[in-house]
């Protein structure tokens, strides 16, 4: 008998599992435990408000309403080249992952990178800001996310390690 992550390892990889895995990451509890997401400290926004990892504000949500940006860390998308990302490298991001992964042998672990791209350039500059310059400043926008999709290889190349 194989483990359960093993068995979802098979799938992924286009190999016949010995059996169908279900799993609903929304509710973990109806899964079979196969895996687990695990994120940096940081990656999602403050359920209960104040500054995120970027420096963007959010008003906490109440209950089950979902936190929301009262405040963007950057002024305009003119200003992102000199925007200073967070050190993917400090050991605080990734301490909690460490803390999250099971035994490799029993559960998967997937990082889970939230927010990419397009999210964290309007979480950056506001939605309506971001949206303008796609259609104005193409090319400057195309930068941007250049570097955002650097800084998220290097998060994925940081899951891996750990």
């Amino acid at each position: 008998m194989i483990s359960k992550s093993e068995n979802f390892m098979r799938v992924l990889l286009g190999e016949k599992p010995e059996w169908t895995p279900i799993e609903c990451p929304a509710y973990p509890k109806f899964g079979q435990g196969a895996y687990q997401l695990v994120t940096y400290q940081g990656a999602l926004p403050p359920q209960s408000g104040g500054y995120d990892l970027w420096g963007t504000l959010w008003r906490g949500g109440i209950g089950e309403e979902l936190p929301y940006i009262i405040e963007y860390p950057l002024p305009s998308l003119e200003n992102f080249p000199d925007f200073k990302f967070p050190n993917n490298e400090d050991t605080n991001l990734w301490n909690v992952v460490k803390d999250q992964v099971q035994v490799r042998d029993q559960v998967l672990s997937i990082g889970r990178q939230v927010s990419c791209l397009w999210e964290r350039l309007y979480f950056l500059i506001g939605f309506d800001k971001a949206l303008i310059a796609l259609a104005d400043k193409p090319e400057v926008v195309s930068a941007a996310l250049s570097r955002i999709v650097d800084w998220q290889r290097d998060v994925g190349k940081k899951f891996i390690e750990i």
